[in-house]
């Protein structure tokens, strides 16, 4: 019974890592993707005042 248990708490470890990382990754990619979006909108209006 008590491999059971290890072996649950070790899952429950594992998957609150991966919970992290995957979260850790998501404000990542949300920050790289806002500062493309803003560098897009920054040239788009160069752009427009330049023409």
């Amino acid at each position: 019974m008590s491999i059971l248990i290890d072996t649950k708490n070790e899952m429950k470890t594992s998957i609150a890592g991966l919970d992290g990382r995957v979260s850790e990754l998501d404000r990542e990619l949300r920050g790289v993707f806002a500062g493309e979006i803003g560098e897009l909108q920054d040239n788009g209006t160069r752009s427009v005042f330049t023409a």
